[in-house]
């Protein structure tokens, strides 16, 4: 081989690096940004198309590129699937868990009852029975429960969520409230369980299945699982040699 051959082939520069590979393999390593490993993924088959013997370098990298942004891909779409499947649950429970708890509660399915509630407050048989003959005896036979869209919900400091209530009996209509706390409830899939349900009648009477709404100033004083009734203040005008 002439010299001149030689020092032709050792001056051959070696193929660059191909951009497309190396952005890649970058954005599949993004996996905070949403949508960066979907780009990676098609920037990976690419890259992998422009490189290889005789052209651009990086296949190797094209291809890291492609399957860790395959990877991230799948994770982020599962992870939204399943956000969203849990989420839909927790809000159709948040919107029916007043009028099904009630029902349950009037209708003696005492085990649906407790499904609903946070397992923290230990509701039981007893306290749902006493609330049950309590409300019973004082307004008559339950009819339904809606929320109040007059009033608006309220956030106590704990994270619970505190929603206003109209509750009808055979009596009549009711003020009420339903506490949403947050914590699993495995059966309906929600991410809220019911802590408690206050009833105030038009006197100011209170009666409250569960336990206490913690921050908000509303409700008896009950501990968990209890039922109890606010006490009346003493109109009793004090007699002469008092």
């Amino acid at each position: 081989m002439h010299e001149a051959d030689v020092a032709g082939i050792e001056s051959t520069p070696e193929p660059p690096y191909s951009g497309v590979a190396i952005t890649s393999l970058v954005l599949s390593l993004l996996v905070c940004i949403p949508g960066a490993a979907l780009v990676g993924l098609v920037l990976g088959a690419v890259g992998i198309a422009v490189t290889g013997p005789g052209r651009r370098r990086g296949r190797g990298v094209a291809i890291s590129g492609l399957l860790v942004s395959l990877l991230v891909t799948i994770l982020w779409v599962g992870g939204v699937v399943f956000a969203w499947v849990f989420l839909v649950d927790t809000i159709k429970f948040v919107m029916e868990s007043p009028n099904q708890t009630m029902t349950a509660v009037f209708d003696a399915d005492d085990a649906a009852v407790k499904a609903r509630f946070d397992p923290s407050v230990g509701l039981t048989d007893e306290d749902i029975s006493r609330f049950r003959e309590t409300a019973t005896s004082r307004f008559g036979s339950f009819v339904e429960v809606r929320i109040d869209e007059s009033g608006e919900p309220v956030q106590s400091p704990d994270g619970s969520l505190v929603m206003p209530l109209r509750v009808r009996f055979e009596s009549g209509t009711i003020d009420g409230e339903i506490e949403l706390s947050s914590g699993w409830v495995p059966e309906f899939s929600s991410f809220f369980g019911v802590r408690r349900i206050t009833l105030e009648s038009e006197e100011g009477d209170k009666l409250t299945l569960g336990g206490t709404l913690v921050g908000s100033g509303v409700g008896s004083g009950v501990g968990s699982g209890g039922t109890s009734s606010t006490e009346q203040p003493d109109d009793t005008e004090p007699g002469p040699d008092s």
